[in-house]
């Protein structure tokens, strides 16, 4: 398994165990436990119960306040289905599983099974697909606290320190994030469903007007150099990311057509020796 294929496996890690003890559970603030004869009927285990995915739902989650006439919405009594229940995909941009209350005694759906994996909706495929940034899950909607929000009627965001410093998240927009910064200190406010950045939606590059960078770029660009020609580990000539682990990795990395880099100071075949 590769580390762009372990979002799940990052998921669990951590999770409780599926059948918690009763101490386990109240330490968690979860539901007390269960009559051991119901966690046997059905679906209950995986309802009743702390999961690796979720929190023990109380009996008034589905059942209302008594009895045992199931009240969730779209419930089909006469196949024994739930069908669109936020908890199982029912919410913008879900799969909405319709999933039969015997059928899944056994187990529990898998992310796929709900929102995909990864979901493919808002800027998720930008962020997470194998052939890119393949950011993990927790990295947005991490912190101790995301087993409590999950499956909990609202999309749960909490953005770990792969994002920066004080990184925000409010009204489905990112702002102060590192991934979208210049670089240098100045991040752009983005929101989930803009349109792909391009380069110099963050920081300058050879088609920009007026370049504001670092050191010797303005020079570089009036001569007609293209990003390429020095972060070609990086990306192309057509300014296309080849290597996403070095680009918004924290670092600047420099690829000199010939020649070397190192500390600021610059050796290409092209002049003598300078500093940037």
């Amino acid at each position: 398994m590769t580390a762009r294929t372990r979002c799940w496996w990052l998921v669990i890690a951590g999770a409780l165990p599926w059948a918690a003890s009763q101490a386990a559970r109240s330490a968690s603030g979860s539901q007390p436990a269960p009559d051991p004869q119901v966690v046997q009927q059905g679906a209950h285990r995986a309802h009743v119960l702390d999961t690796p995915t979720h929190r023990a739902y109380a009996c008034e989650v589905c059942h209302g306040r008594g009895g045992a006439t199931v009240t969730v919405e779209r419930w089909d009594a006469e196949n024994r289905s739930c069908a669109s229940a936020y908890c199982h995909g029912g919410f913008e941009g879900g799969v909405a599983s319709t999933l039969r209350w015997q059928a899944s005694a056994g187990g529990r759906p898998s992310c796929r099974a709900c929102h995909g994996f990864p979901p493919t909706t808002g800027a998720h495929p930008v962020h997470t697909r194998a052939d890119g940034y393949a950011i993990a899950c927790l990295v947005c909607h991490g912190g101790s606290k995301w087993i409590d929000h999950h499956t909990a009627g609202s999309v749960f965001v909490a953005l770990q320190p792969r994002a920066g410093a004080g990184p925000r998240y409010a009204d489905a927009t990112c702002s102060n994030v590192a991934c979208h910064s210049n670089g240098r200190g100045a991040a752009q406010a983005v929101r989930w469903t803009d349109p792909p950045r391009t380069c110099s939606s963050c920081h300058d590059d050879e088609t920009s007007v007026a370049p504001h960078m670092s050191g010797q770029h303005v020079r570089h660009f009036r001569l007609g150099a293209a990003c390429a020609d020095c972060h070609g580990a990086v990306a192309d000539r057509a300014r296309r990311i080849i290597d996403y682990t070095l680009h918004d990795n924290g670092s600047v990395d420099v690829k000199v057509l010939s020649g070397k880099y190192s500390a600021g100071s610059c050796q290409p075949a092209c002049h003598e020796p300078r500093a940037w």
